[in-house]
């Protein structure tokens, strides 16, 4: 509010001269309008920080990551004149780059991450496979055993995310995707060893963990309230 520099009172906008004493209020001061204090808008650069960090923590270990295999392929031309075992070195730092941009969650979304992970998996099976072509178990072990993992995670994930109520049922439905997945990773061991599939040590998985698997979710839906709760809270779920 403006006021008389004289006798001190204060008087309203516009008005230019003391009403008690008649003495001049300065015209910059007399119309000066009051500014309202608002609170600063609160602003979270907590999640803007962490990205950074993940960025810098990217990009160093990257650099380090390529710089050595740079060297090491440096080192096997000098040694015979010919790339030979740093094929495999390279092949292998260039796949732990893009787990390490996957796993530092550039991959925005679990599904996208998910399958970043399988076209980086299955594109260093296959390369693994065309350095040395000799090799050939990526086509017959490496990428239906990739894809029989991601598969049962991705199952495994859209199951529980779209339960109406989540408990212990979530503890069944993971023992039931690992017993299963073994239960297939025997089949596809076997039909490769004797040209047909059979269940052999996944026999033991399946009797001794799938009965568990279902035991949790009968006691998600059969468990009294109370107790519900209480494992709730117990195990955070």
């Amino acid at each position: 509010m403006p006021y008389c520099s004289k006798c001190g009172v204060e008087t309203d906008f516009g008005v230019y001269e003391c009403p008690i004493c008649d003495y001049p209020i300065p015209k910059d001061l007399a119309d000066k309008k009051e500014r309202k204090m608002l609170f600063p808008k609160a602003i979270n650069v907590h999640s803007e920080k962490v990205a950074e960090r993940k960025r810098g923590a990217f990009l160093l270990i990257s650099t380090a990551l390529i710089s050595i295999m740079l060297l090491l392929t440096f080192i096997d031309y000098s040694l015979s004149y010919n790339l030979t075992w740093s094929k495999y070195s390279s092949v292998s730092l260039f796949s732990i780059v893009i787990y390490i941009f996957i796993f530092l969650g550039f991959g925005k979304t679990f599904l996208i991450s998910l399958n970043l992970c399988l076209f980086n998996t299955t594109a260093m099976l296959l390369m693994f496979d065309r350095v040395d072509i000799r090799m050939s178990w990526s086509l017959s072990y490496g990428i239906p055993i990739v894809l029989l993992l991601y598969l049962t995670i991705l199952i495994s994930y859209l199951i529980i995310k779209n339960l109406p109520s989540k408990g212990v049922n979530i503890a069944g439905i993971v023992l039931g995707a690992i017993t299963i997945f073994c239960l297939f990773l025997d089949l596809i061991i076997t039909f490769n060893i004797y040209n047909f599939p059979r269940i052999t040590w996944s026999l033991g998985i399946l009797v001794s963990v799938g009965p568990l698997s279902i035991g949790f979710i009968l006691l998600h839906y059969k468990m009294p309230e109370k107790m519900e709760v209480y494992l709730k809270k117990k195990f955070h779920l």
